[in-house]
């Protein structure tokens, strides 16, 4: 009889854990029976591709996406105390809610994927035969004290598993149980980009950490050097209309695309016709989006205050750039698109470095750890 896996998820929106919990589901579908409990319905269908896995949500309705802490920045001091009660009221139905399942489902091994799902496994979860497995997706410094909190909130876990081999050296000194298993790629593509137009592409949620606005500052410069640039923004998020704005204060409505949400498949097009990713995140536990344009043969410049982009970059065919420096950022990318055997050399140096990351090679280290082999 197979063993059974319970995965824990906020949403099965789009997202890089959403993807993370996607790419599980492929790797234990032919050894393990998978079910996942998900928060709240982002959408009427799942944006990725989740396989055999069951899924069940708590909430049959959106996950609220802005912050309080956006609330007081945008000025909306009336609707704070309001909102502060109503998430406090849902949060406690929520931990009741997933508390319940936790203890009436019949499952073998029990993944999680963010802290809240953390606190609630660690604090109701007491059977002895469940494997306990936590995985964790930002970078340890996202907040003060962000990776104590980590900590604590796995203290009665078998294991926490780590993206990156930074987070794990991190963590391993916190934390004695620390396992590192990096993200995958589903499919090795036999298609890359020609390197041969001026476009960019980034891709990510709308959200403040991921540092569009000064994407679109870069672009700013850029376009002012060369007007035949253009940047495909993918993703969406509580920052979009504020990054429109900026669009819209920079003229540079005709140099900018926004795509809204896309697919894996959908977004293969543009990668495909596109030169250069760029990543302008303030913090990346990994970066997944960095390999999937590798994957494509785009090449990937990016900040280094990201970490998880410097391990993912680092010798293997990125460009990183220091002290989150637009106008250093926007100098390089103009030096690769006028440089072509360049890119080319890049390119070829990143396609080999996604191999590391085939999903057959990572699935036989979680069958290791779920087997304790």
């Amino acid at each position: 009889m197979k063993k059974k896996i319970l995965i824990l998820s906020l949403t099965l929106g789009y997202g890089g854990i959403e993807k993370y919990i996607s790419s599980l589901c492929k790797m234990f579908k032919e050894n393990y029976e998978v079910k996942i409990i998900c928060n709240y319905k982002e959408l009427d269908k799942p944006a990725f591709n989740y396989y055999d896995a069951k899924i069940e949500y708590i909430f049959d309705h959106k996950f609220r996406l802005e912050s309080i802490k956006d609330l007081l920045v945008n000025g909306k001091i009336f609707k704070i105390a309001n909102e502060i009660i109503s998430r406090a009221k849902m949060k406690l139905i929520e931990t009741k809610l997933i508390k319940k399942k936790i203890k009436q489902e019949k499952y073998d091994v029990i993944i999680t994927t963010r802290l809240s799902h953390n606190k609630i496994v660690n604090k109701y979860l007491k059977r002895d035969d469940v494997l306990k497995i936590a995985t964790e997706h930002n970078s340890y410094d996202i907040e003060l004290g962000y990776d104590k909190k980590i900590c604590k909130s796995v203290s009665n876990f078998n294991y926490l598993v780590l993206v990156s081999k930074q987070q794990k050296k991190h963590y391993d000194e916190l934390f004695d149980r620390c396992i590192y298993i990096p993200n995958v790629m589903d499919e090795i593509s036999n298609k890359v980009s020609k390197l041969d137009s001026l476009n960019l592409i980034s891709v990510g949620r709308l959200s403040k950490e991921k540092g569009f606005l000064d994407l679109i500052r870069v672009i700013d410069l850029l376009v002012k050097r060369n007007s035949k640039i253009k940047l495909y923004l993918a993703g969406d998020g509580y920052q979009k209309q504020e990054i429109i704005n900026l669009i819209n204060e920079l003229k540079l409505n005709d140099s900018v695309v926004m795509l809204g949400y896309k697919t894996q498949e959908e977004l293969k097009k543009y990668y495909l016709d596109s030169s250069l990713y760029v990543m302008t995140s303030y913090s990346e536990a990994f970066g997944i989006v960095l390999l999937e344009a590798m994957n494509y043969g785009v090449v990937c410049v990016a900040f280094d205050s990201a970490k998880g982009a410097c391990e993912v970059l680092k010798d293997s065919g990125g460009v990183l750039i220091k002290d989150r420096n637009i106008n250093k950022m926007a100098n390089k990318i103009l030096e690769l698109l006028n440089d072509k055997q360049r890119l080319l050399e890049l390119q070829k140096k990143s396609k080999e470095h996604v191999k590391n990351y085939d999903i057959k090679k990572i699935k036989e280290q979680w069958i290791k750890l779920i087997e304790n082999k």
